[in-house]
């Protein structure tokens, strides 16, 4: 075999390998669709520096659940163009999870869940996934 020949057969092994992890592991790796446990009824609890992002440091998760639960993959994130409002990031807690909340100008555009089990014990973290929730839908129950 050529020494050409080689090369192209390493890179074509790797590129099999890497097309591999990324689709074969998104798919079988969904956790945050555990999101469907909560609901919008659920109780979160904020640290004390949400104020300053809007965010009540008690409430439910309202119709915020309902736009977590369209969520898409990371590398399909969009923006929203025109918004304006606060950026940054917060951890709520609902029931045993932490929710991260990842906002820019006030629309979430990024979240992942983190679980713990009955006993407070850490059991696993989701991959971030896109959303486009305003952070305004916390508390807004229909």
């Amino acid at each position: 075999m050529k020494k050409g020949d080689k090369i192209f057969y390493t890179f074509l092994i790797i590129l099999v390998l890497v097309n591999f992890y990324i689709f074969w592991g998104k798919s079988n790796d969904d956790r945050f669709a555990h999101i469907a446990s909560l609901s919008a009824n659920s109780n979160y609890s904020a640290p004390p520096y949400a104020e300053k992002y809007g965010v009540a440091l008690h409430g439910k998760l309202g119709a915020m659940y309902d736009c977590l639960t369209k969520y898409r993959l990371t590398s399909i994130k969009r923006f929203t163009k025109g918004k304006v409002g606060p950026s940054g990031s917060i951890y709520i807690k609902v029931e045993e999870n932490l929710l991260l909340l990842g906002f820019v100008n006030g629309e979430v555009v990024n979240s992942f869940l983190r679980k713990y089990n009955h006993r407070g014990e850490f059991d696993y973290e989701t991959r971030s996934v896109a959303v486009n929730c305003d952070i305004e839908l916390l508390n807004k129950l229909e």
